[in-house]
C-alpha cells in the first residue's frame, strides 16, 4: 500500500511529466487518487476524484431513484447500475382526489459510464 502511494507520487514529480501528453498526466493523477483512497478511504477526495478523472466515489453503491414520470428511469440511470428494480408505487391525493403517482426504483451496484 505504502509502495503504491510512493510510486504514484514519484511518477507525478518525474521531470518527463512536464512534457507528457494530457492523457498520460490524467492516467498518473488517476493512479495517485486510487492510491490515496486505498491508503485512507475516509479522505475527502470528492473535489479531486471525479468520473472525469476515471475515479468514482460511488462505485458499487446502491441508490434510490424516485420520480413522478410514468415508465422506467432514464437510460443513463439504467446503464449506470447493474440492476434497477421498481420497489414502490404510491398515489398522492389532495382533498381526496388523485394528484399524481410516485414511482420508487432501487438501483443496485453503480458502475461508471464512459464519458
Amino acid at each position: 500500500l505504502r509502495g503504491s502511494l510512493e510510486a504514484a507520487l514519484r511518477d507525478l514529480e518525474a521531470p518527463e511529466m512536464a512534457k507528457a501528453s494530457e492523457e498520460a498526466r490524467v492516467e498518473r493523477r488517476q493512479t495517485l487518487i486510487r492510491a490515496l483512497l486505498l491508503a485512507n478511504p475516509a479522505l475527502p477526495l470528492d473535489e479531486y476524484a471525479s468520473e472525469q478523472w476515471g475515479v468514482s466515489l460511488f462505485q458499487g453503491r446502491d441508490a434510490l431513484y424516485v420520480t413522478d414520470s410514468a415508465g422506467h428511469p432514464p437510460a443513463a440511470i439504467r446503464k449506470g447500475f447493474e440492476k434497477v428494480e421498481l420497489v414502490a408505487v404510491w398515489r398522492e391525493e389532495r382533498r381526496g382526489l388523485p394528484l399524481r403517482l410516485i414511482w420508487a426504483f432501487l438501483c443496485h451496484n453503480y458502475r461508471s459510464l464512459p464519458l
